[in-house]
């Protein structure tokens, strides 16, 4: 297929963008429905949220394939396979009354949704180096990052109106817009670009970004502030309502304040020319409001306290996710749908370890002190990219 780097910028934007929030919308829109799904299947709330542990898994694991196949195939019929086969699965999930089949195709939505994840951090590796490749990651950024904070909140606004079905409709709808509208788009990858060998070859190259040292670095850097941010999801309902006393709609309002302070940290790092200066800012910002925000939950300081260390914690986070994921993928631009797939495993895999650490026993302490060990983490990391590798 011929490639034309002629793509329009604010095509690709939406239209990647979309793509790149297919993860968190897949597994924390649906959030509020889970009480309702439990009545629906008559089961147990442990297998409902069984269908949320099979998603991330699906997503985790769909992320270390199809980096790979990108890699090797080009960008875009995998991405409109991975629509494809996400729509089919919602469809599925709406269909059964089997509570097996809806763990199953929960499963498959998470699988093929990675396909979103992936490919639209490689398709901005491909078209884009320096200044361009900031601004792109920048907006990508802020879409990943409001995502996950937003996603639970317009479920809830659905549900509201609606009921599980209408969230599983809108995903349908999703996954049905996503898979047209990418036809039109030019492909990315040219064939003297593409991985020679099988897909196993592909895979076995995952060995050698372990042994890519500075690689490595952003990646773990990647990781550290990507479980911040779903400790601060998962425990965020429970702090501000029971123990605060806020509302469901005030709450709601704080959500998206936070929400928007990633996306002025993304757009914040696009104008700061340096990407190695602008991480150190981001890294040792997040750090100190990291801790701050500890602090302030572990004491149960006055809530306006806490909101402002969050809010900051943030916005700190924003630069991170935009600067450290243009470093990364701008040393593996041949390999760039596996660096951005090995990222994305990691990165879920981290959530999904410390998200439920916070329930544990007292949630504000238990709260304060997995963010203060993230915290205290992504500061090492930081260290030693800024006095081991060599300066950018």
């Amino acid at each position: 297929m011929k490639t034309d780097t002629r793509n329009s910028t604010t095509f690709l934007l939406i239209s990647l963008g979309m793509a790149s929030a297919m993860g968190p919308f897949v597994t924390d829109f649906y959030l509020p429905a889970l009480p309702q799904l439990t009545t629906v299947f008559s089961t147990t709330s442990s297998a409902i949220q069984m269908s949320l542990t099979l998603c991330l898994i699906g997503l985790a694991i769909g992320q270390l394939f199809i980096g790979p196949i990108s890699d090797k195939y080009g960008r875009k019929m995998p991405l409109i396979v991975s629509m494809v086969i996400f729509s089919l699965a919602t469809l599925c999930c709406l269909l059964t009354t089997d509570i097996y089949i809806f763990l199953a195709c929960r499963f498959l939505q998470g699988l093929s949704g990675a396909g979103g994840i992936v490919i639209s951090k490689s398709v901005a590796s491909d078209l884009h180096t320096g200044k361009e490749l900031v601004h792109f990651f920048a907006v990508l950024g802020c879409v990943q990052g409001i995502a996950p904070i937003c996603a639970p909140f317009l479920g809830g606004l659905l549900l509201s109106i609606s009921d599980w079905q209408g969230i599983f409709y809108t995903l349908f709808g999703i996954g049905i817009v996503l898979s047209l509208i990418f036809i039109p788009f030019h492909e990315s990858l040219p064939d003297e670009r593409r991985q020679k060998g099988s897909i196993y070859s592909g895979l076995k190259h995952y060995k050698a970004f372990f042994t890519h040292k500075e690689f490595m670095v952003y990646m773990v850097i990647l990781t550290l502030t990507q479980g911040i941010l779903f400790i601060y999801i998962s425990s965020s309902t429970f702090i501000f309502q029971q123990t605060y006393g806020l509302s469901a709609l005030l709450y709601g309002v704080c959500f998206g304040l936070n929400s928007l302070s990633i996306m002025a940290g993304s757009l914040f790092a696009g104008r700061i020319g340096d990407p190695a200066r602008a991480l150190n800012v981001g890294e040792w910002g997040a750090f100190i409001a990291v801790i701050a925000s500890a602090a302030c939950i572990a004491a149960q300081l006055p809530f306006l306290l806490i909101e402002l260390s969050i809010w900051a914690m943030l916005f700190f986070m924003g630069i991170i996710f935009t600067m450290a994921t243009t470093l990364a993928l701008d040393l593996e631009r041949n390999n760039a749908g596996s660096a951005s797939a090995l990222i994305g495993f990691f990165s879920f895999l981290a959530g999904g370890i410390a998200a439920p650490i916070t329930g544990m026993g007292n949630m504000l302490y238990s709260t304060a002190g997995i963010l203060a060990v993230f915290g205290l983490l992504l500061l090492g990391a930081g260290y030693y990219r800024r006095h081991k590798l060599p300066a950018k």
